[in-house]
């Protein structure tokens, strides 16, 4: 044996059992040289066997043995349920080194073993695996009037690595049952571990390649295993498959009744779609919704109750991208599109969409549009934003910022949220027909916001802001340079805190009659001009106090 052979494709589909009987007589090689090019090193050694498979009888037989303390392999089988006869033995015992491992593709001893005692219609036995000395299975198997059953333990985490491993560990309890009849496999298998469950019913047409009511279902019990900074509630996916292997109509479905990633989260989330299976790439379509969207604050999550996204992805097995989805939400609506590299866990989320009369409550109606992009952030940790966003005030309820600024504003400002989720403005800007304010800021996880700024308004001359807090109500500190030159005042400093009626306010700074101060309250009653209330107005020996009406 000089090499393995490198077969090419068939154009012809043909069953994966075939239905012609076959027989071996007797099979007898007694020195068979393997070449370096089949198990990396050259081998020599024996192998001699038999099969009759025909008229309801299944004889097999195989035995080989490599020189040198290889590869020693044992293989019995002789099955004919007419007289009730079930036999079945196998042993392979491999080197690290050996050709078996070699083949399959692993550098581990092999050590199998199968055998049991009894009839077609009732036998009990077991398999062993050990791979490197270490258990790798441990099966109880069964067959009762033809159906075939396995339990037991499995071990497959040490042969994976990332997120298949964390899924896997330590092993993977399985338990299932079977018939084959007329070359059709009916049956199911359960398979479990602390990390997730998977049940898997069905029958699958060995001779039609064709699958039959297969249905697959799985329970993630431990989210972290899937994403270390996934935590999760009931997740939930099912996945069916009716007809040929290759374009078998497919539908799935995944529901929780709540999944969060680092501080962001779904309640009540559920993909679905339905399609039929095709070459790479394949085209999936899908429908996910929510009842709303966790961890983005109040004022977000308004906007984005009840999010619903539509589309259709495109899906290799190491790629999954989805270009011009639709997202819609109770005051949103927009474009995403995704990308994520299923091997290195690295993904991509553009963004675009507007909102449209939005109230905020004490301040007015606003339309919004933005556009954003999101990638891992360090080492893959969490999520990382930066974009754009523009803001247009449609309606100025606050009558204080009304008189401040002639008119309605609008604003524009670059955008980026870290993985602490902070969200930084950098060069904000606002325009209005009476003010004008260059600056930046940050809106904090609690919903808050800091804002510094500097700038112009038309009656009252340059001017420094710094805003603090709910953006609807904000704490201000102003320091203007020269607001009012008739009566000389200059350097004027002014701090607004927000109360239920409008603002407490403290104010000082020079004049004509010298340094004053000043304290009272800013009213804003509702549909109803501006009352400035003056608890004291000290300057120059002078006091006063009184309200001033705009």
């Amino acid at each position: 044996l000089v090499r393995l052979p490198k077969l090419k494709p068939s154009t012809k589909k043909g069953p994966i059992l075939p239905g012609f009987d076959i027989h071996v007589g007797e099979l007898r090689v007694d020195r068979l040289d393997v070449g370096p090019q089949v198990g990396g090193k050259a081998r020599s050694g024996r192998v001699w066997g038999k099969a009759d498979v025909h008229s309801g009888r299944a004889l097999v037989e195989l035995q080989a043995l490599m020189n040198n303390g290889g590869d020693r392999i044992a293989i019995h089988l002789d099955a004919e349920p007419d007289r009730d006869k079930f036999d079945v033995a196998a042993r392979v015992i491999s080197p690290a080194d050996g050709l078996v491992p070699a083949i399959i593709g692993t550098k581990r001893s092999i050590n199998l073993a199968i055998g049991g005692r009894g009839s077609w219609t009732r036998w009990r036995g077991s398999a062993a695996l050990d791979l490197s000395g270490r258990p790798t299975a441990r099966l109880a198997l069964g067959v009762d009037e033809g159906r075939y059953r396995l339990q037991g333990q499995w071990a497959p985490a040490q042969l994976l690595t990332g997120k298949l491993q964390r899924l896997t560990a330590p092993s993977v309890t399985v338990r299932g049952s079977a018939t084959l009849r007329d070359r059709v496999l009916d049956g199911e298998l359960t398979a479990a571990s602390p990390e997730l469950r998977a049940v898997a019913k069905g029958a699958v047409d060995l001779a039609g390649n064709r699958f039959r009511g297969i249905r697959v279902g799985i329970d993630l019990l431990r989210t972290t295993a899937l994403f270390p900074n996934m935590t999760g509630k009931g997740v939930r996916m099912l996945w069916t498959l009716e007809g040929p292997f290759a374009t078998a109509d497919y539908s799935y479905r995944l529901t929780s009744d709540y999944v969060q990633f680092d501080n962001n989260g779904f309640l009540g989330l559920h993909a679905e779609g339905r399609g039929r299976l095709g070459p790479w790439p394949m085209r999936v379509p899908i429908r996910l919704s929510a009842r709303a969207i966790t961890g983005i604050g109040d004022v977000a999550g308004a906007m984005l109750a009840n999010p619903t996204i539509q589309g259709w992805l495109s899906i290799t097995p190491k790629l999954v991208r989805g270009d011009g989805l639709s997202l819609t939400s109770a005051k949103w609506t927009g474009k995403i599109s995704v990308l994520i590299d299923l091997v290195t866990g690295q993904f991509q989320v553009l963004l675009s969409g507007a909102m449209q009369r939005y109230l905020i409550p004490g301040l007015g109606i606003v339309d919004v549009v933005t556009d954003l992009k999101v990638v891992p952030g360090p080492n893959g940790h969490g999520s990382h934003v930066v974009g754009t966003g523009k803001a247009w005030v449609r309606r100025l309820d606050n009558s204080f910022f009304r008189d401040l600024t002639g008119g309605l504003p609008s604003l524009t400002t670059n955008l980026e949220r870290g993985t602490d989720g902070i969200v930084h403005f950098t060069n904000l800007q606002l325009y209005s027909p009476k003010l004008r304010l260059s600056g930046s800021g940050e809106r904090f996880k609690n919903g808050t916001f800091h804002i510094v700024a500097s700038g112009r308004q038309a009656k009252y001359g340059p001017l420094r802001m710094v805003l603090d807090g709910d953006i609807a109500r904000p704490r201000v500190d102003l320091f203007l340079q020269s607001p009012n030159e008739a009566m000389g005042i200059k350097a004027m400093h002014l701090l607004l805190d927000p109360t239920a009626a409008g603002f407490n306010y403290r104010a000082s700074g020079g004049s004509k009659l010298g340094p004053f101060t000043s304290t009272g309250q800013i009213l804003l009653p509702k549909n109803a001009p501006t009352v400035i209330a003056i608890a004291s107005l000290d300057a120059g020996g002078a006091h006063a106090t009184g309200s001033l009406r705009s």
